[in-house]
């Protein structure tokens, strides 16, 4: 259940032994820092943040220039999400059809309140949808999403089923952010998807922000949540899920130990830009800064000798302890039984 799609580890060896990268396997393009819903662990727009955002938006000629200098690069798979809500754009849809008039592999991460008829065929025509969903009722999405306007729980699950049906449609699957007030509801929310037809569910501790402290689960929550995961993997979930990986992150010292350097080869492979012009090498690392798409070509920046000395220090040795990759500690790639970290070269 990779955030991205990394290769295996035969076509990673041959890569990051050579002298340049080849295009981005995959692009992370967030197009809109708006959003209708305040979600509690939001790190741009939890209604527990006091400071005020002033959101950008990139212009829909910009976004449909990037994805015609990465379809030339050689990009074949390509990720719209945003700091908000992609579908809010204006112009999701011509964005969309662009992609697709490429013949490039999208993926959407929404919280799909919104389906109208434009919207809802775009996301048609989609490949993957994530879903950020990490409520069962409508007491608890109006208490961890705080929704801006008339936004419901059970429209978002007829959206769901709507597009979960569509012959052709996208592979959907839910994402779960694990906080204080949702991780003893991780049954409520494998029945949830399965009613729904999804594909999967993908459960992810939520990453702490300055602001987030009190939704972050203590060692007796966790100890909770690792029993009742292996409960439900005792009873077989009729879904797919990651729950496995996820105990393996629960468990205790004596189990599970982050180690105090690790590997990572996202950044041969993965290319993210932001709103405001801002290109780095993954999603999770913001300091990972390579340039900046509005200043130069997208090529020139990965390509360039930063982006190569970021590279080439991730692939030897990440000390978590340095501030460059403290960040990289939690990150899914940074999990020692990822594949990834077997590479030599």
């Amino acid at each position: 259940m990779d955030r991205y799609p990394i290769p295996n580890p035969t076509v990673i060896s041959k890569v990051v032994q050579q002298p340049m990268p080849p295009a981005p396997l995959t692009a992370m393009i967030h197009i809109a820092e708006h959003c209708n819903v305040r979600c509690e662990f939001c790190w741009h727009h939890s209604f527990l943040k006091k400071q005020t955002l002033h959101p950008t938006k990139v212009g829909t000629a910009e976004v449909i220039k990037l994805v015609e200098d990465l379809a030339a690069m050689g990009t074949k798979d390509m990720t719209l999400s945003a700091n908000g809500e992609p579908t809010i754009h204006p112009g999701f849809p011509a964005i969309v059809d662009t992609i697709k008039n490429y013949e490039i592999q999208l993926k959407v991460v929404t919280n799909l309140t919104i389906l109208s008829p434009d919207v809802a065929s775009a996301l048609a025509r989609t490949d993957h949808l994530i879903v950020n969903l990490g409520a069962w009722d409508e007491t608890s999405y109006k208490a961890i999403y705080a929704p801006r306007g008339p936004i419901s729980f059970t429209d978002i699950v007829k959206h769901i089923k709507t597009l979960a049906t569509l012959s052709h449609g996208p592979k959907i699957k839910i994402g779960y952010v694990i906080t204080k007030n949702n991780f003893r509801r991780v049954r409520e929310a494998l029945e949830l998807a399965h009613s729904c037809k999804v594909a999967s569910v993908r459960f992810k501790l939520m990453d702490p922000s300055d602001f987030t402290g009190s939704l972050i689960i203590d060692q007796n929550d966790r100890q909770w949540l690792a029993a009742e995961i292996r409960n439900i993997l005792n009873d077989k979930p009729a879904i797919e899920n990651n729950l496995q990986s996820l105990l393996g992150t629960l468990a205790g010292p004596s189990e599970f130990t982050l180690p105090e350097h690790g590997r990572c080869f996202v950044g041969w492979f993965v290319i993210n830009i932001n709103e405001d012009g801002t290109t780095t090498l993954c999603c999770q690392n913001e300091e990972l800064v390579i340039g900046n798409w509005r200043n130069e070509p997208l090529r020139k920046i990965w390509e360039d000798k930063k982006a190569q000395e970021f590279r080439n220090s991730a692939k030897t040795k990440l000390d978590f302890d340095h501030p460059l990759w403290h960040a990289c500690r939690t990150c899914y790639y940074s999990d020692p039984n990822h594949y990834s970290r077997r590479i030599t070269g």
